[in-house]
């Protein structure tokens, strides 16, 4: 099994091109992991639109209460 990081800032660009890789990779089986989510601006609606398997949450996302 194969799993590819990309970083949160990385995936979610307006690059059609990026869009269209991440989804033959997911077609051929390979997993895509989002690292850093949380550090950038994207809504976890946007992650409705990706095949992503492992999203890794950027710990300045986490609650200042923990």
């Amino acid at each position: 099994r194969i799993t590819i990081e990309l970083t949160e800032s990385a995936i979610f660009t307006d690059n059609h091109q990026i869009l269209k890789a991440i989804n033959r990779l997911h077609e051929n089986n390979i997993v895509l992991a989002i690292d850093d989510f949380g550090s950038g601006y994207t809504s976890f609606k946007s992650l409705t639109q990706l095949p992503a398997g492992l999203i890794k949450i950027d710990k300045e996302f986490s609650s200042p209460w923990m």
